[in-house]
């Protein structure tokens, strides 16, 4: 198994020194998943001498992956691996709102909260400052906001629950998002004008102009949700994948529901007045199975190192 490291440069003169940030995403800790797979994640973020690990959801893949004491212990030995390097900082995705059939969303977040400690923070919607130079904040629209049956209302939903979550920003700060999904707000950066112009509901134009403002304030924008759109890595180290699109699968009722094509997959892109980086995801299949297990635990893992540099 091997572990691909992506890394990123980004530069502003809001900080006072250079920081080394490690992003890791979707891990989707599972009864399959293996202690060998998270040590092996854990000694390569080392290697890279973070500041800070961000991991912007996806921690579990329904709230019954709790229900095992020996699949708890294995999460445990990862996010504690990591906090033991770094302070950690970890958003919701929305399989961390997903609930089993015995366990509720709330479980896993009751869980997740537990967990805290003073390396540990969970940013459901709540922000932390990084050494009075930076702002972390974590935000998790509603579970609706992921899924293709209600795509007409993503930007919609987006909007509403950012407005809602009352994240507080400072001009004079470098703030961080941790975001799972990179779509809708890289589709807001891209069309957020045109809405403003066609929008005719005073309320609803206020909505998007506060939305607007807040995401502007916003450095720095880190996401996974895409699995590296199931594309192989070697595929892209050979050229043969040069674009940002790939597949996404879904839980449909045909094949042609199940995977749809998707942009967005990998890389960084401009937003708003700053940047976004999304990274490839530590499972590319998220579903718990022994045979999907067993290839999680096989294929490669993405991991992202971003220096953030003073200017």
């Amino acid at each position: 198994m091997k572990i691909f490291n992506e890394k990123w440069e980004v530069t502003s003169n809001l900080i006072k020194k250079d920081y080394i940030f490690c992003l890791l995403s979707d891990i989707h800790n599972t009864k399959y998943s293996t202690v060998r797979v998270w040590r092996k994640i854990i000694e390569t973020i080392k290697n890279q001498q973070p500041d800070n690990i961000f991991i912007p959801g996806d921690i579990v893949y329904t709230a019954d992956d709790l229900l095992s004491k020996k699949t708890r212990e294995k999460l445990e030995y990862l996010l504690y691996g990591l906090t033991s390097i770094a302070p950690t900082y970890i958003s919701l995705g929305n399989h961390d709102f997903k609930d089993g059939k015995t366990l509720k969303a709330k479980d896993t977040l009751n869980y997740l909260k537990s967990l805290e400690n003073d390396n540990l923070h969970l940013l459901n919607n709540e922000v932390e400052t990084i050494n009075n130079d930076i702002i972390v904040m974590g935000f998790s629209p509603r579970f609706d906001a992921y899924y293709p049956k209600h795509r007409e209302y993503w930007n919609r939903y987006f909007i509403e629950d950012l407005i809602e979550a009352k994240l507080k920003y400072d001009k004079n700060k470098y703030i961080i998002l941790l975001t799972h999904s990179p779509v809708t707000i890289k589709e807001l950066s891209d069309t957020i004008e045109n809405m403003l112009s066609e929008e005719t509901d005073k309320k609803e134009l206020a909505k998007i102009e506060e939305a607007k403002k807040a995401l502007e304030n916003i450095n720095l924008v880190l996401c996974g949700h895409m699995h590296n759109g199931l594309i192989p890595k070697h595929w892209q180290k050979i050229g043969l994948i040069k674009s940002d699109k790939g597949i996404a699968a879904y839980e449909g009722q045909t094949l042609r529901n199940t995977f749809r094509k998707v942009r967005y997959c990998r890389g960084m892109y401009s937003v708003f007045n700053g940047q976004m980086i999304v990274t490839g995801g530590v499972n590319k299949w998220s579903t718990p199975s022994p045979i999907i297990g067993l290839i999680s635990n096989i294929v490669a893992k993405d991991i992202t190192t971003v220096c953030l540099k003073k200017k």
